[in-house]
């Protein structure tokens, strides 16, 4: 937590330069052909709300997305077994090139059908 407690230390302030913008973000949830993915998110209380904020986040995380995969990367392989695993199965590299990937998706501030394909794999 202490890397995203970095790249956001206005987050503090009651309005934050960054936070001007959320108003202009869109947060989508496109689920509609996915009730049980829709119940989750109820569930778990994630709002489109939730997703303009992370739209919001999305041009911090881009700026700093080298600096966040490395940062938890590098606590990944300070624990012996888990390094191994991934000496043994992948490369730090290719890992690392998903995982930017995944975080940048991850702040797009949507919810689409195509993120929830395993569902359709148990109708």
């Amino acid at each position: 937590m202490s890397v995203l407690k970095a790249l956001w230390p206005s987050a503090n302030k009651k309005n934050p330069a960054w936070v001007q913008h959320i108003t202009s973000c869109e947060g989508i949830v496109s689920l509609d052909e996915y009730p049980q993915a829709r119940a989750q998110l109820h569930m778990i209380g994630l709002t489109e709300e939730d997703l303009k904020l992370l739209k919001a986040y999305q041009p911090r995380v881009i700026e700093n997305i080298d600096l966040i995969v490395e940062a938890f990367y590098s606590k990944i392989i300070e624990i012996p077994s888990l390094k191994s695993l991934i000496e043994n199965n992948s490369t730090l590299d290719r890992l690392r090139i998903t995982l930017r990937q995944h975080l940048i998706e991850l702040f797009e501030g949507r919810l689409r059908r195509e993120l929830h394909r395993e569902e359709s794999a148990y109708r």
